[in-house]
């Protein structure tokens, strides 16, 4: 439940994704004769249950799910607490805990904060797990070399690819209506890798390197990205 505070208010969220993102966390506990996937939809089914998200009903199907404004506010204030993830919705947080050296697990930026010209992030990166933009520009992502225990990237708007190779515990990559012209080889790198989600962005081809990924299991490719393997 925790988890759903890095979403921005009235955001819609993904069910498939968000279930694959808790599975990357290691969320999700397996069960005999159940894939982790159908046990997150179960998580999923019971967060319903419990009026904790709202569904959008399409015909018949659940893809989508929204969080109530006050349902929000009392995860915020519980993850706050806790320290389970660090949201940055306005300038002057990012520089308060840049100052104060906090060590955070999950950072989540959102499309409010997005203000400046150039990224101060440095927040004791190490202990990263997870790091979500939503609909964040290019020029606001840190580098990816400075995050070395990312197990989730997902971003809406823009990510600088650099390094990716680097990043060996990495367990879900995502990007959305992003500006991409060539995803380095070292993509292959990523043993660990279990989904890469790839939605209307402008790469043509995928790099042959990707058949190397023996961890993956959700490839998704939406626009004009071919696959190779």
């Amino acid at each position: 439940m925790l988890y759903l505070s890095i979403y921005p208010e009235d955001h819609l969220i993904e069910k498939d994704s968000l279930i694959w993102k808790w599975i990357a966390e290691g969320f999700v506990q397996e069960e005999e004769d159940k894939t982790l996937f159908e046990i997150g939809e179960r998580y999923f089914i019971e967060l319903i249950n419990k009026s904790m998200i709202q569904p959008k009903d399409e015909g018949g199907s659940i893809f989508y799910c929204h969080i109530h404004d006050m349902v929000l506010d009392l995860i915020r204030n519980l993850t706050a607490e806790g320290n389970f993830v660090k949201i940055f919705e306005e300038p002057h947080e990012l520089h308060r805990l840049s100052s104060e050296r906090t060590t955070v697990r999950r950072i989540a930026m959102h499309e409010s904060w997005n203000h400046g010209k150039n990224n101060d992030l440095d927040v004791g990166r190490t202990h990263l797990r997870s790091f979500n933009a939503i609909n964040c520009t290019i020029s606001m992502m840190p580098s990816l070399l400075s995050f070395q225990s990312y197990f989730e990237v997902k971003v809406t708007g823009g990510l600088y690819l650099k390094h990716i190779g680097k990043l060996r515990q990495l367990r879900y990559l995502g990007m959305m209506r992003t500006r991409l012209a060539e995803l380095p080889v070292e993509i292959g790198d990523l043993v660990h890798l279990q989904t890469l989600d790839f939605r209307y962005i402008d790469l043509k081809e995928l790099p042959s390197t990707i058949c190397k990924l023996s961890k993956l299991v959700r490839l998704r490719l939406i626009g004009e990205t071919k696959p190779v393997c």
